[in-house]
């Protein structure tokens, strides 16, 4: 097997064990077949708008401009931004998917549209570089580069995608225009490294543009948390709320006065000041009674 997918298996269990986690496993139970059927639909979108649109849309270019080879160029930084956003929003064409989406739950959305998005791209990467001769003779490990670059386009894909769910009821071009831009940004200084603007220098257009991904990572994954959290701290996040067993009373749970204990946690109640033992409390379902690892 090419040491390329073995990567890509490693890069995908990663993305989808980090982003599962903050998409699907966090959402309600019922919300979880509308997510799933959404990382479905894209999983294959962004191979199939690749080879069947945008690779004969750009051989229709060269056609065109054949004799300005520089505008070709220019016109080619369009061409992911153009395909891919519309691409990631297709679940949305379909009534039942669109009328769950919410304020409250589209970060979940938008995770798992930009994780089976990118785990779509992260394979047909893969499929182009092993027939690379020139990688032909690398183990898995000199594709390290890789994992990174892939695993941050899946959050990439994810927050762009929440800005244009984040104005899909009101406004919604502006959403998608705001997701289309951003897109374009990233995309852009790529291009001009391989021009070599300013006359830089390959070095220096690496450190520029390694700078510039981590910057826009770290600002696109604040973005996306703030999003997921929804006003809530790091700590509800993580180890959401608890049922007092002595007052009854829910509350948050703390992130350091507590003791892990697998499932379950020995900490303090903020309300009545008693310590117990505590799992995550889970709201009952309306019409049911609530779980008895709730009480």
């Amino acid at each position: 097997m090419h040491g390329i997918y073995i990567t890509a298996v490693i890069t995908t269990a990663f993305s989808a064990a980090l982003l599962g986690w903050l998409g699907f496993f966090r959402a309600q139970h019922d919300l979880r077949p509308a997510l799933l059927t959404a990382f479905l639909i894209v999983l294959p979108l962004q191979p199939l708008f690749f080879y069947l649109i945008r690779l004969p849309f750009h051989e229709l270019m060269k056609q065109w401009f054949a004799g300005n080879k520089p505008l070709l160029g220019f016109l080619t930084t369009f061409y992911a931004p153009l395909t891919e956003e519309p691409a990631k929003l297709i679940p949305l064409l379909i009534p039942f998917m669109r009328r769950r989406i919410t304020r409250e739950n589209l970060a979940s959305f938008a995770v798992m549209l930009g994780l089976g998005f990118g785990i779509g791209e992260m394979w047909m990467v893969a499929h182009e570089i092993a027939k690379a001769p020139q990688f032909q003779n690398l183990a898995w490990y000199d594709f390290m580069g890789y994992l990174n670059e892939r695993f941050m386009v899946c959050i990439f894909h994810a927050s762009f995608t929440a800005f244009a769910l984040l104005f899909m009821r009101k406004k919604f071009w502006l959403g998608f225009l705001i997701a289309l831009s951003l897109h374009y940004t990233l995309n852009f200084p790529i291009y001009l490294k391989a021009l070599d603007a300013f006359g830089l220098g390959k070095t220096a257009w690496d450190g520029i543009l390694a700078l510039f991904l981590l910057g826009t990572f770290l600002g696109m994954g604040t973005v996306l948390g703030k999003l997921a959290a929804g006003g809530r701290t790091i700590a509800q996040m993580v180890y959401g709320e608890a049922k007092c067993p002595d007052c009854g009373k829910i509350y948050p749970r703390p992130m350091f006065r507590a003791i892990n204990l697998g499932l379950q946690r020995y900490e303090r109640c903020p309300y009545c000041g008693k310590w117990h033992m505590t799992t995550r409390y889970k709201p009952a379902p309306a019409g049911q009674s609530p779980d008895s690892e709730n009480q």
